[in-house]
């Protein structure tokens, strides 16, 4: 579980270098609701492997 965190915190920073590195800002800051749609999925995963 804890390396699962860690994974999918890292995968968020790299996902804002990506963006920084394109020039575009990220969806979730003009619709906030994509930035609970992965963290909802993931600890909904994390869950069913308990």
């Amino acid at each position: 579980m804890k390396i699962g965190l860690l994974l999918f915190v890292v995968g968020w920073i790299f996902q804002f270098i990506g963006h920084a590195f394109e020039g575009k800002k990220p969806t979730f800051l003009s619709n906030p609701a994509y930035l609970i749609v992965g963290p909802i999925y993931f600890f909904k995963k994390a869950l069913k492997k308990q």
